[in-house]
C-alpha cells in the first residue's frame, strides 16, 4: 500500500480513546488538472473511495463495516483533510505540522511516508526537536508505507551515522564519511556528478582493501 492506503488504514484500527482528528497533506509545486499535489490527492482518494477493498490488507476490515460506517468514513475523511500551503522541502513540513498541531492542540502525530523517505523523516523528526520547533508535548511516530520511491527497494536506503563507539578506528577521524556527505548535499547539481566519479574512482583504486 501507498501512503494513502496506510493512513485509511490507521483510520480503521483507530482506537475511540485515541481518535485521527486532523490529517495534514502539504503540497510542493507539482499540479494536475489545475489542482496542487494536496488537493489532487484528496480528489483522488475521495473519487476511488469504493475501491479501497481492492487492497488486500484493507478488504477484511472494510467488509466489517455498515453502509453507514463506511459513509462517515468517506465523509471524515472529506472533512478531516486538510490540504496546506506549498513547502519547500521535507524539514519545512515537519516545521509546520508541528505548529499546526499545537494550534490545535494535538500531541500525538503520525507522519506516513514511503518506505525509502521514512528513515529520512525520522532523522529530521530528531533535528526539529533538537532545535525545539517541536514542542515537548508532542509525540511523532513514523509509519513507513510498504511503496518506495520509483525503481528503488528500502535496503537502497543508507543510513550513515556519525563514528561514536571508542573502539571504531574511525572514532575522531575526519573527514568522516557524514562529513563527505554533508559536503555532497551541499553542491550544485552541476557539481555532484563529478564528485561521485571522482569518489568511483578512488574507490576502484583500493582493490588491495576489498574482500571476496
Amino acid at each position: 500500500m501507498g501512503t494513502i492506503p496506510k493512513v485509511i488504514q490507521l483510520l480503521l484500527v483507530q482506537t475511540p480513546d485515541e481518535p485521527i482528528t486532523d490529517i495534514v497533506m502539504y503540497t510542493g509545486p507539482s499540479r494536475k488538472d489545475g489542482l496542487n499535489e494536496g488537493e489532487y490527492s484528496k480528489k483522488y482518494l475521495l473519487d476511488h473511495f469504493n475501491q479501497l477493498n481492492d487492497f488486500p490488507q484493507l478488504k477484511p476490515l472494510i467488509e466489517t463495516l455498515s453502509n453507514d460506517q463506511l459513509q462517515e468514513l468517506r465523509a471524515q475523511l472529506e472533512e478531516n483533510i486538510h490540504t496546506l500551503n506549498e513547502l519547500v522541502n521535507s524539514s519545512d513540513e515537519v516545521t509546520n505540522a508541528a505548529k499546526y498541531f499545537a494550534e490545535h492542540g494535538i500531541t500525538k502525530i503520525y507522519q506516513v511516508a514511503v518506505a525509502s523517505h521514512a528513515p529520512r523523516c525520522i532523522q529530521l523528526q530528531a533535528l526539529i526537536r533538537y532545535r525545539h520547533e517541536i514542542p515537548v508535548e508532542q509525540f511523532w511516530y513514523t509509519i513507513a508505507a510498504d511503496t518506495t520511491f520509483e525503481g528503488t527497494a528500502p535496503n537502497d536506503v543508507i543510513v550513515a551515522e556519525p563514528p561514536h563507539r571508542g573502539d571504531d578506528p574511525a572514532f575522531g577521524v575526519h573527514p568522516s564519511i557524514t562529513d563527505l556527505l554533508k559536503q555532497y548535499y551541499a553542491l550544485p547539481y552541476e557539481a555532484r556528478q563529478p564528485f561521485l566519479k571522482g569518489v568511483a574512482s578512488v574507490l576502484d583504486g583500493l582493490t588491495e582493501y576489498s574482500k571476496d
